[in-house]
């Protein structure tokens, strides 16, 4: 009853503007199936129904742009429990100076596994080893970053991000998340050379598994380039060290890299990316080692008609950091493709189908390996808006040399 009212109020709330803020409604409501298969337990068939208010308030001054968001989900399945799931979010960006920019958000949340697959865009949904479906998550995550243009060529950056997840009905995990960055690049017209410095560090406290803590650090070169104004890649290499205050545990030396290629239109995004390191997982409370390739896409079908696609497709390979001489937790496979097709029938009104396809293959299941699972769901729905942001915030460092990507499409 109360998710009814609280939707209802939402479509009657009248939207309210001025020059610089505005206040937005959102009403989405969605249905699907989804059949998830979990090797040795019984398959799941499961038919769902959920609602998702959304109130969101963008505030522009001339240095400063923030946006405060809302969301509350209430879904209801044929096979599982009814269940309701909240987000709070804020994003900060102010331009201190000239040469300084700073961007920080926040963001808790109270989800389920399940819930927290569908909820986020397609174009947004990360691929990374997942723990049991069943309970309900609570966490909160901060993360901080700071621009500085020391000189006509030279550019500083530097960024913290934190993160807690705890599960509060299906027994006891705590997974705190914590890491660090540095980087200075020399910059020209089209290109960024530079090093970029790294570390962070991770606990696991779960009782089906031997509970750790990790310490990384890396250090490498990195280079950007603008191919022109659309086209631009980075890439950055080097070497890491991995250790563990736990007794009984030893030093771990490896390699990592990262590159991404960006293909960036006022109404359209294309990022492939690829990556192999260490890199740690909040779900799970763990540094895992990945070897990862993504492609994001949002793009327009028909501009005139107002059709629009986003999707998700990655690949990867990856298992836990493996401090200890004897650790039985298992390497694992990883495959997603997200897609969802948007038309948007009127200014107000938006109808959308999208497909998800999630599968973990475990290479050699252990009872402290992340399960294997494979997840497919259809989702049909409708939502209706007061006013649909065109264009979202980024609120970390852009790729670009020229930092002309610091938003993106609305997905």
């Amino acid at each position: 009853m109360c998710l009814v009212a609280f939707c209802g109020a939402l479509v009657a709330m009248p939207a309210t503007a001025t020059a610089q803020d505005v206040v937005y409604e959102r009403l989405r409501v969605q249905g699907g199936f989804t059949h998830e298969d979990r090797g040795a337990q019984a398959s799941l068939d499961d038919v769902w129904l959920g609602a998702t208010p959304e109130l969101a308030a963008v505030f522009a001054r001339p240095r400063t742009f923030s946006q405060l968001t809302y969301t509350l989900t209430g879904m209801i399945h044929t096979e599982l429990p009814a269940e309701i799931a909240n987000r709070l979010t804020l994003g900060v960006s102010h331009e201190i100076s000239k040469t300084t920019l700073v961007f920080a958000s926040a963001e808790a949340f109270q989800t389920s596994l399940r819930n927290l697959l569908t909820s986020r865009p397609a174009a947004a949904t990360e691929l990374a080893a997942l723990a049991a479906p069943e309970g309900t998550f609570l966490g909160v995550r901060a993360t901080e970053g700071l621009s500085w243009e020391a000189g006509p060529r030279v550019r500083i950056g530097q960024g913290l991000d934190a993160a807690m997840v705890t599960s509060i009905d299906s027994g006891p995990t705590k997974n705190y998340l914590a890491n660090a960055s540095f980087s200075a690049d020399r910059v020209w017209q089209f290109d960024a050379l530079g090093v970029e410095a790294r570390g962070g560090y991770a606990s696991n406290q779960v009782t089906t598994r031997i509970n750790q803590k990790l310490v990384t650090t890396s250090l490498g070169p990195r280079w950007r380039h603008d191919f022109n104004a659309r086209l631009s890649t980075f890439v950055t290499v080097g070497g890491m060290l991995i250790l563990s205050p736990d007794p009984g545990t030893g030093i771990v030396l490896a390699s990592t890299a990262r590159g991404s290629l960006l293909y960036a239109l006022s109404s359209a995004r294309l990022d492939l990316s690829a990556a192999s390191g260490a890199e740690p997982n909040i779900l799970t409370g763990q540094i895992l080692r990945t070897h990862s390739v993504s492609l994001r896409a949002w793009f327009p079908i028909s501009e005139r008609h107002r059709v629009f696609c986003s999707a998700s497709i990655a690949y990867l390979r990856g298992g836990p950091v493996r401090v200890r001489r004897f650790d039985l937790s298992g390497d694992f496979q990883g495959v997603l493709a997200d897609a969802d097709l948007n038309w948007l029938a009127t200014d107000s009104l938006q109808l959308f189908a999208r497909y998800q396809f999630f599968d973990q293959i475990a290479d050699d299941p252990t009872p402290l390996s992340n399960p294997s699972v494979v997840r497919n769901t259809a989702i049909v729905g409708i939502q209706f808006f007061s006013q649909p942001p065109d264009r979202t915030l980024r609120f970390r460092e852009p790729q670009r040399v020229d930092r002309s990507d610091t938003t993106s499409p609305a997905p």
